[in-house]
């Protein structure tokens, strides 16, 4: 149980391999979570489907890694949820989250610079 932000800052709260229960609130709070990954990868595929006729291949090719982005994120983070909740050694660590987290940013790093950089340079011949 969290106590104060010193707990969040400290090294061995994140690295714990076995970290507690979640409390109910807290399982709800990163199902949600979770789930808005999902939501929003069903809403990108299904209201971009709309939108995405008229644009170029390169232009959809990001919109397929940003809904191949929120699909992957959302079921590791489900996945990581149910090890949690099931208090199983290990898995349940806090330390796949900070994975979780680090290997999203770099993911979407990777997205916004195909988008902002490769992709109008391609457009551009």
């Amino acid at each position: 149980m969290v106590t104060g932000l010193s707990d969040l800052m400290s090294v061995r709260y994140w690295l714990t391999p076995n970290p507690g229960v979640l409390s109910d609130q807290t399982a709800l709070f990163f199902a949600v979570f979770f789930g808005i990954f999902i939501l929003l990868k069903i809403l990108l595929r299904t209201m971009g489907r709309q939108y995405i006729v008229s644009l170029s291949k390169y232009h959809k090719a990001i919109v397929y890694r940003l809904e191949k982005l929120l699909a992957t994120m959302g079921i590791l983070g489900l996945l990581w949820l149910f090890f949690a909740y099931e208090l199983i050694p290990f898995f349940s660590g806090r330390y796949w989250f900070i994975v979780w987290g680090l290997a999203g940013a770099v993911w979407a790093y990777y997205i916004f610079y195909s988008a902002s950089v490769e992709v109008p340079a391609l457009v551009k011949r």
